[in-house]
């Protein structure tokens, strides 16, 4: 025997759901306006024998997340999206055509993505969230050697977990054949600096850096190596030629040597420092 929600069975209303063994009593008119998938079933159901209402069973959801999602879609009603429910909401979206659920999951996504970066990848990759994708992907990267094992790494497609592996081994491999040399090659010295010192300092100091702190076991993150790359302190030259060099040079030869890489777009009080690898959701 079914039980009534305790929430969604209204007096005034003209449709019984039943999910596992709850009935809702709602207005088709809600359905209806919240998704073609409802509104099919709407006008396509009969009332039937037991009730002078029409039943509509949806034998295959839970009862309680199908509640929240009814709270979710009645204007008098409000739940808020959270981790534990993201999920759910996303398959409903998917299941039943919900563009305002699907919207509002990808809000939160984009909101909270850095409290659970791989599990926001896993959702992004699944229902095709290029910015929730690109912006996860970059926490993913920086942490994979301890996340490449847990489950959520498995629920990721096998494109993304294998541009992501890709990604990381070609930054392992980046690491390994840095040449302090080959970052000067093309650089253009300001007329009024002493390019041979200023070259000689740039060699000894990263060379130094390289060694001590960049290729050694363990591997530092993506982030700390650029960071240490990008800041090395290089002692001689003209303060307009090292700007230049800095600013606008190494960048671009790191850019060459690593791949693309980026400031997280958002959280730039927390990694407002830091440069991150990334990955990009490709179109169909």
């Amino acid at each position: 025997m079914s039980q009534k929600s305790a929430i969604h069975y209204y007096d005034d209303g003209d449709i019984i759901l039943m999910v596992e063994d709850m009935s809702f009593c709602v207005h088709k008119k809600y359905l209806s306006l919240a998704s073609r998938i409802f509104n099919d079933m709407c006008a396509t159901c009969s009332q039937s024998y037991e009730s002078q209402l029409p039943i509509i069973n949806l034998s295959d959801d839970s009862a309680t997340a199908f509640e929240e999602l009814l709270s979710f879609l009645y204007p008098s009603k409000w739940v808020r999206i959270t981790w534990d429910n993201v999920s759910q909401f996303l398959q409903f979206s998917d299941k039943y055509e919900i563009i305002s659920v699907l919207s509002a999951s990808e809000d939160f996504l984009e909101q909270h993505f850095v409290e659970k970066p791989l599990k926001s990848l896993v959702l992004a990759d699944s229902f095709r969230f290029k910015n929730v994708y690109k912006e996860s992907s970059k926490l993913v990267i920086n942490q994979l050697p301890s996340l490449k094992n847990s489950e959520d790494f498995k629920l990721l497609s096998i494109v993304t977990s294998l541009a992501l592996l890709s990604r990381y081994l070609d930054y392992i491999n980046g690491i390994g054949i840095l040449n302090p040399s080959e970052l000067l090659e093309g650089f253009t010295h300001e007329f009024l600096c002493n390019s041979t010192a200023h070259e000689s300092s740039f060699i000894a100091n990263f060379t130094n850096l390289v060694k001590k702190e960049i290729q050694v076991y363990p591997v530092l993150s993506p982030t700390r190596a650029l960071k240490f790359l990008m800041t090395c302190e290089v002692t001689e030259g003209t303060k307009r030629c090292i700007s230049n060099f800095e600013k606008t040079h190494l960048p671009g030869k790191l850019k060459a040597h690593f791949g693309e890489f980026e400031p997280m777009a958002s959280e730039k009080r927390k990694y407002g420092i830091f440069n991150f690898l990334f990955i990009e959701l490709k179109d169909n």
